[in-house]
């Protein structure tokens, strides 16, 4: 199968089955700049807590050029971020806030979908630039992906 054939699967499938569709075809992915660009649109359909540790394996995949899991204009954004960033994020526990990889950094956008999810837990945590990996603004959420030991 080609990296084409596997665009054309993936134009296809509903956003629920992004994560198993990159389990099964993201190494028969053979250019490495599909594969993170891929990767991100995967994320952005259904990138979510309870999935996070599959999502974490993808993600440390050692392909090259991992950046590009992010859009030019996203990572022009990334590059702006200071040294340390104040992130927020709607939880339903502590666990969840101990050790969830995405946050936003717009807390009016995480208030509004605190209530829109019927969430009243919203926490705030302080990150090192050096640990976010990736940064989002496909849907105006000013998300980051931070590595927490994982």
């Amino acid at each position: 199968m080609t990296d084409r054939d596997i665009a054309i699967l993936f134009t296809q499938i509903p956003h629920s089955l992004a994560l198993p569709f990159m389990e099964k075809y993201g190494q028969q992915i053979t250019d490495d700049n599909t594969y993170w660009n891929f990767l991100g649109t995967a994320w952005k359909a259904g990138g979510c807590f309870k999935d996070q540790t599959r999502w974490i394996a993808l993600f440390k995949s050692q392909r090259r050029n991992s950046h590009k899991l992010m859009k030019t204009s996203e990572r022009r954004e990334f590059s702006r971020l200071p040294k340390t960033v104040t992130a927020y994020r709607c939880c339903d526990d502590s666990i969840e806030a101990d050790q969830s990889i995405c946050w936003s950094l717009d807390r009016k956008f995480v208030e509004q979908y605190a209530v829109r999810k019927g969430r009243s837990l919203i926490v705030a945590c302080t990150f090192n630039k050096a640990d976010i990996f990736a940064y989002f603004n496909r849907r105006r959420e000013s998300e980051i992906l931070v590595w927490r030991g994982a």
